[in-house]
């Protein structure tokens, strides 16, 4: 998961004289376009689907529960606009104590002669798959109130559910508050003294039910920062605190960061790009960031073209966390302020800005199918986020390199350890990646320690076969296409409402190659064989650097010291430490008659040879166990990729155009 945060357009939404619901910005980014593309809303599964004309099947988010009060909040397939302008939806943020860690939100919905509304929390954030619930953040004490103040009953009526009786009230006012400090990361609230990140599906509840487009408007009051707050979404410049979204969807799309305290503007090609720092202090080069920022965006530009969007932001929280999201317009970004002191951690930072700005094609405008229209409410499983992560985590690092600010040899320490980081997957032998994608809900953000074991990362597999395919389609077209083509050509096509299935994607790929790639792709894909590592290196005039076996015997176990204790955390299948019943909870005390120091369990380990035979003793839960144990050898490749000094003139000539070097 990455970061990332909406830019928007400076233009006003949904005034009076405007046709529709509302007025939004385009996916083209000009601001005085309506937006295309459904709205959100919040609505049981077969109401939905009987309101847009469906049977339950034909939408795959959708999930009949005949209730008629359990609200899903989903954004449903293009609707007749309405015949005038909804009243819009406003809150009002107040952080007056950042030191507690909460928001106090007072949300005013239009009642629209309703005798009562039903109102929601998104479940999850688009980008990071896991239904997380965040409505446990919103303490018990909701309150609602009609126009003049009265109190007005409201009960709980699901997970991330609420039901106002509104007693004839126009306009309902309900208050409520967040607490904001649980967990530090991009894609939840955090509130401090220092800063405050607030996250659309962690702090808005909405309307249920919608069938139509309504605006959102947001304003933040945090008296006590030393800077305001910065968003994607529009906002009047007279009112820089006051933010407006086109809709629910827009407002979950939309992140609003407090406090970062410098504010630099870079301008390519038409657009602006916001770079707005938190935690600079004095240690984090600024200059230096914006400089390399530029010159990798040149290269983006260079990619796809020109935006589709006019305004781009960067929320570059220094917060000594990691992680980035993805948006439409924008990108959280959190990462250490230290980093420009670091050539590597510098070069990660640079990579992340990259994947989460290459996401603003490759997923947010160019989704696959089941990725839209969201269902807030439960989990929305897709084949394909390899492409959507995989390719994107394939191109963050290789457009840093063609854009000069690495180095080829930094490139290639990377594609090393791209290919260790999967040979050291026993679970690549059992997990296919498309089972990947579709597993990532309960997988990829739920692991536990046997998922090494068991499963292979999108990310990481998604971005392998990118770098092989990409090599492949190089060597069939004869130089004349390349990934780069199959992805520009995917978003002329499926990119807006459309959406892609996994046939179509792969269909578009042999085409643009003017080669029949389907074997290729279901090998990569939908099996677990090993992947043509060494074909694809030869095709781009590389190769793996020659190794010796590393010294002294092998165990196959991770390990951690907690305290004064030797824990093992992992035991890798098929290893002397699986065959000598090794598990996951086991304290290792000592080899054969001799005590093992905690911190000296791999200098231990060199003074074994492989094949020698000796006994492991552990303490598992509480008891003594005394385990045969026969050593092994260690894999001695390192899977070290370096320039092929023998590569015919094609070879070294496709390297060049790939990675220019």
């Amino acid at each position: 998961m990455h970061v990332r945060s909406q830019g928007g357009s400076q233009a006003r939404v949904g005034s009076p004289g405007e046709p529709g619901p509302v007025a939004r910005k385009r996916a083209g980014g000009n601001r005085s376009q309506p937006v295309e593309g459904p709205p959100p809303r919040f609505v049981c599964a077969p109401v939905a689907t009987r309101a847009l004309g469906l049977r339950d099947h034909d939408h795959p988010g959708l999930a009949a529960c005949g209730c008629g009060v359990h609200a899903s909040l989903v954004t449903p397939r293009k609707l007749p606009a309405a015949t005038s302008a909804l009243d819009p939806v406003t809150y009002q943020v107040s952080i007056d104590n950042p030191a507690s860690g909460y928001a106090l939100v007072t949300a005013r919905f239009p009642a629209d002669g309703k005798q009562s509304l039903d109102l929601a929390m998104a479940r999850w954030t688009p980008g990071s798959y896991k239904v997380r619930d965040y409505e446990k953040h919103v303490d018990d004490d909701v309150k609602a109130y009609d126009e003049k103040g009265e109190p007005l009953a409201i009960t709980k009526t699901g997970i991330s559910q609420w039901r106002v009786e509104t007693n004839g009230a126009a306009q309902v006012t309900v208050r409520y508050r967040v607490y904001s400090h649980s967990e530090l990361s991009v894609r939840t609230n955090w509130i401090e003294p220092a800063f405050a990140l607030l996250n659309g599906a962690s702090t808005f509840m909405t309307l249920a039910g919608e069938t139509h487009e309504r605006r959102h408007d947001v304003t933040i009051e945090a008296p006590t920062y030393a800077a305001g707050p910065v968003s994607a979404l529009p906002n009047d410049p007279r009112h820089p605190a006051r933010f407006s979204a086109a809709s629910f969807d827009a407002l979950v799309d939309s992140p609003i960061a407090i406090g970062a305290e410098s504010r630099r503007e870079i301008v390519l090609d038409g657009v602006t790009y916001v770079v707005a720092t938190h935690g600079a202090d004095d240690v984090w080069d600024v200059d230096k960031a914006v400089a390399a920022l530029t010159q990798a965006l040149k290269q983006v530009h260079a990619f796809w073209g020109r935006p589709p969007f006019d305004r781009y932001v960067f929320m570059n929280l220094l917060a000594e966390a990691r992680g980035g999201l993805e948006h439409k317009d924008s990108t959280v970004l959190m990462h250490s302020r230290w980093s420009t002191r670091d050539r590597g951690d510098f070069l990660n930072w640079v990579s992340l800005a990259v994947h989460e700005l290459f996401h603003a094609w490759n997923v947010k405008r160019l989704r696959p199918l089941e990725l839209g229209p969201f269902d807030y409410m439960r989990e929305n499983v897709t084949a394909s986020l390899w492409v959507a992560e995989g390719i994107t985590s394939y191109y963050d690092k290789l457009l840093v390199r063609r854009s000069g600010v690495s180095t080829p040899q930094e490139y290639l320490g990377y594609v090393s350890r791209a290919i260790a980081a999967i040979q050291g997957q026993p679970g690549r032998k059992v997990q296919t990646l498309a089972q990947s994608s579709h597993d990532a809900w309960t997988n990829y953000y739920q692991p536990d320690e046997n998922s090494p074991n068991v499963t292979v990362s999108y990310y990481e597999k998604g971005a392998l076969v990118a770098a092989l395919l990409d090599a492949e389609i190089r060597k069939v077209s004869g130089d004349t296409k390349s990934l780069d083509d199959v992805m520009r050509a995917a978003f002329a096509r499926y990119s807006g409402e459309k959406g892609y299935t996994p046939a179509q994607f792969e269909a578009l790929i042999s085409e643009v190659a003017g080669h029949d790639m389907s074997a290729w792709l279901h090998r990569a894909i939908r099996t677990t064989e090993e992947l043509p590592v060494d074909e694809a290196l030869k095709t781009l005039g590389l190769r793996f650097k020659e190794t010796k076996p590393a010294d002294g015997a092998y165990l196959g176990v991770d390990t951690k010291v907690d305290g004064y204790r030797l824990v093992v955390t992992r035991v890798i299948p098929g290893t002397p430490g699986a065959t000598a019943g090794l598990m996951v909870g086991d304290e290792i005390l000592g080899l054969g008659d001799y005590r093992v120091p905690p911190s000296e369990l791999d200098a231990r380990l060199k003074r074994y040879q492989p094949g020698e035979t000796t006994s492991v003793l552990v303490a598992r839960r509480g008891r003594f166990e005394k385990l045969p144990l026969t050593f092994g050898l260690r894999d001695p490749r390192t899977f070290e990729v370096e320039l092929d000094p023998d590569a015919d003139g094609a070879s070294r000539a496709r390297r060049m155009a790939w990675m220019g070097a």
